[in-house]
């Protein structure tokens, strides 16, 4: 009899012991717990980028007087020392909109003095050189093809210019023949006047 009132304990035991489990199984489907993805780690030269890129944010949106005087200091710093860094820093400020020492080509020539700045896509700060070189480029290949378009219209300009100069060439040199056949064929007629008269007369 003992026996089996242990052994019915023991059932009871484990049956609430699976309930249990059964039920914080179910807890655990119906909300699971979230898992924190680590970030990834940004690089050193990551980080410089993205410091790069706000600074030229708020540049952007300084006064002209504060562009100018972060424009003197990139010179300043490059000329003292060539390096990455200070050669970015001078390309950013020649890149400001609507600045009047914006020079493309002075930017380009910045980025591409060895070791060039825009040939190594690898490292971040070479991608944003990059980016800086090739809107640069295409700066200057739009107001080539701007002179170019401008330097068309100007020669096609002129020669409407000098087509019509030579149509009222024309047109005076034929009204001076003109006038002058007219003096002519006015002296015939007198001539062919004065013949009659002489006729008449005798």
């Amino acid at each position: 009899m003992l026996e089996t009132k242990t052994i019915t304990s023991v059932l009871i035991c484990c049956c609430l012991i699976s309930a249990c489990a059964v039920l914080d199984g179910k807890r655990n489907v119906s909300s699971p717990v979230p898992i924190e993805t680590p970030r990834p780690r940004l690089s050193d030269q990551e980080s410089d980028v993205l410091s790069w890129l706000a600074a030229y944010r708020t540049l952007s949106n300084a006064s002209v007087d504060e562009q100018r005087k972060e424009y003197q200091a990139a010179q300043a710093a490059l000329n003292k020392e060539s390096s990455d860094s200070n050669r970015l820093r001078l390309a950013l400020a020649l890149s400001l909109p609507g600045v009047p020492w914006r020079d493309d080509n002075k930017l380009m020539a910045t980025l591409e003095a060895p070791p060039s700045l825009f040939k190594l896509l690898d490292p971040p700060l070479h991608q944003l050189a990059f980016v800086l070189y090739k809107q640069a480029q295409e700066r200057q290949r739009l107001r080539d093809e701007q002179h170019k378009h401008e330097n068309e219209w100007l020669d096609e300009q002129k020669r409407l210019r000098d087509e019509q100069k030579r149509h009222e060439a024309e047109l005076i040199e034929a009204r001076r023949q003109t006038e002058e056949l007219q003096m002519k064929l006015d002296a015939l007629r007198r001539i062919d006047q004065d013949i009659k008269q002489r006729k008449h007369g005798l």
